[in-house]
């Protein structure tokens, strides 16, 4: 901004979603609003300009008389601030010539941004102008970033706690997403005071990183193979229990794959050989994808569009997930028929009155050895573990049936 007299010449503005690169002169006196047309290059909104009013012509009496009656044309010499390169040379000189714009056509208010301490600034002020929150700065403002956030979050309830702030210094700046899991690496909160405020903390964390569920990777034990373990911090750990299987050299079918929630863990945690993942809903599947290629493991997942009855390879499986409650029954004879002929193992989901747990586990039997007969696979059907996942509602839990399949010995 510029001013002139009674005039105030303003460049730039913002239209509600980008910056502008308009030219307005203000006439105090007479409270008119002008457009300044360009010629030549004009200066772009995003460069810090500096605006210098030339009078070239101001009060000259042989000068032509506008539509109003006024003498003399203004013109402005732009100079940029960073001396901005165009097509490789520095471009310094722009041209305006004064277009008389009705008042009416202009929108009002109009907003200015202006140095805090400035004599525009308070020529506006004095006029009645206000001061507004800067939307261009608060559109270009960089957002946070999600460990700074969770730095700020983490360091607030230490203090409300009343614990050393030095203990910041343990929050983990790296960490693993897995579909709607965080997994933090094993030296994160090492310290016993975090246990202290863990029914805080733990949901804390969880919300700022933007998970359901949240997990700490555990210590790598001296063993051949090297295992480590997860320890589960917050949601329930059907999940982690996938995640310890042993699944190396195992192809994995997952009827109900939706975004990943256990075709990830099946990948990575489990090493799974091959996931074949089913899935219809379109959007569950862009997911899919995205969390697959995120994590780097799409090239061992087939992921199959569509219904599961159809669509589901057959005579593959070592393990086939059945993961849909209330009940996963429609697509049993599809699982069946998954796995190899030598057998193999069904993970059975449903939602079981509490009283009826034992009901329940005899009814998933019954009904794969009957389908199994049907199939011709004379297999011996048996009921390996049944995990309480979590309680779904009043006295109905999640359980999980791990049915293993073999071939019958008699």
């Amino acid at each position: 901004m510029d001013a002139n007299g009674s005039k105030l010449f303003i460049f730039g503005g913002y239209g509600g979603d980008k910056a502008l690169g308009d030219l307005y002169t203000f006439d105090l006196h007479r409270s008119l609003w002008s457009k300044l047309k360009t010629i030549g290059q004009s200066p772009k909104a995003s460069v810090p300009m500096k605006i210098i009013l030339l009078q070239l012509m101001s009060g000259c009496d042989n000068s032509e008389p506008t539509e109003n009656g006024e003498k003399g044309v203004a013109f402005l010499h732009s100079q940029s601030i960073s001396k901005e390169k165009v097509n490789g040379s520095t471009n310094l000189n722009s041209e305006f010539e004064e277009l008389r714009v009705d008042s009416e056509e202009v929108p009002t208010p109009c907003v200015l941004q202006l140095e805090k301490h400035s004599a525009a600034l308070d020529l506006l002020m004095s006029c009645g102008a206000t001061k507004k929150v800067d939307e261009v700065i608060k559109v270009k403002k960089t957002p946070n970033s999600p460990f700074k956030i969770l730095k700020e979050v983490v360091a607030t309830l230490l203090e409300n706690a009343g614990l050393p702030a030095n203990r910041i210094e343990q929050l983990p700046s790296r960490w693993e997403r897995l579909g709607d899991i965080i997994v933090l690496p094993v030296t994160s909160f090492k310290d016993e005071v975090w246990n202290s405020i863990g029914g805080e903390l733990w949901p804390l964390v969880a919300r700022t990183l933007g998970a359901q569920r949240l997990a700490r990777q555990g210590r790598i034990a001296q063993t051949e193979t090297r295992d480590s373990k997860l320890e589960i911090l917050v949601g329930d750990d059907g999940w982690l229990r996938m995640a310890h299987l042993d699944c190396r050299d195992q192809v994995v079918v997952d009827l109900f794959a939706g975004i990943g929630y256990f075709v990830l863990p099946f990948l990575m945690r489990a090493n799974a050989k091959m996931v074949y993942a089913c899935e219809w809903n379109p959007h569950a599947i862009e997911a899919l994808h995205r969390n697959l290629c995120t994590n780097s493991v799409a090239d061992r997942c087939v992921v199959l569009e569509g219904d599961n009855r159809v669509t589901a390879p057959k005579g593959v499986a070592h393990r086939v997930c059945l993961d849909l409650i209330p009940s996963s029954e429609c697509s049993w004879e599809t699982a069946v028929a998954a796995l190899r002929d030598e057998g193999g193992v069904l993970h059975v989901h449903g939602n079981v009155k509490d009283t009826e747990e034992g009901q329940w586990t005899n009814h998933v039997i019954e009904m794969i050895s009957e389908i199994s007969k049907s199939q011709g696979r004379l297999w011996e059907v048996l009921v390996e573990h049944v995990e309480r996942v979590k309680w779904y509602a009043p006295r109905i839990r999640h359980l999980v049936v791990d049915v293993r399949c073999r071939v019958s010995q008699r």
